[in-house]
């Protein structure tokens, strides 16, 4: 089940605009025959994307998040060669402390609505926003986290 509301299809627009000028300029950077695999791996991008702005659980949340995490690692080493390979490999680790803030943080709120409280506690909801802070800040690559 996907949710189609107008905040979804705003955010699907501009995604769909950034790829498709990235995929357009693609011809002027990339030389060679590996603009099939390059245009396969942005549109990859482009449908964890989509899974991640559509959907309204919690497992499409994370197949989108997980999808992001290992488009960016196929785009970061697309060149292979080691400085790629290395550069590729600090983002899967970036990631992956990205995926654990985001699993926290979706336990926090399991744990609040569980107890039937719709209201964070100060605690529960400083934590809560600092991994989910922390989440965001790897995903893209934001400081401390740009390597």
């Amino acid at each position: 089940m996907l949710i189609f509301d107008i905040f979804s299809i705003i955010f699907l627009r501009f995604v769909c605009l950034i790829s498709s000028v990235v995929i357009f300029y693609r011809s002027f950077y990339i030389h060679g025959s590996f603009n099939v695999r390059f245009i396969t791996i942005v549109l990859l991008f482009v449908l964890s994307m989509g899974i991640l702005i559509l959907s309204p659980h919690f497992i499409g949340l994370i197949v989108g998040w997980d999808g992001l995490g290992v488009t960016s690692f196929l785009l970061v080493i697309y060149y292979n060669n080691v400085s790629s390979l290395r550069s590729g490999l600090i983002t899967i680790y970036t990631n992956r402390l990205g995926d654990v803030a985001i699993l926290i943080s979706l336990f926090f709120i399991y744990k609040s609505g569980e107890m039937g409280k719709y209201n964070f506690l100060h605690f529960i909801g400083w934590v809560f926003f600092i991994f989910l802070i922390l989440a965001g800040l790897t995903k893209r690559a934001q400081m401390p986290f740009s390597s």
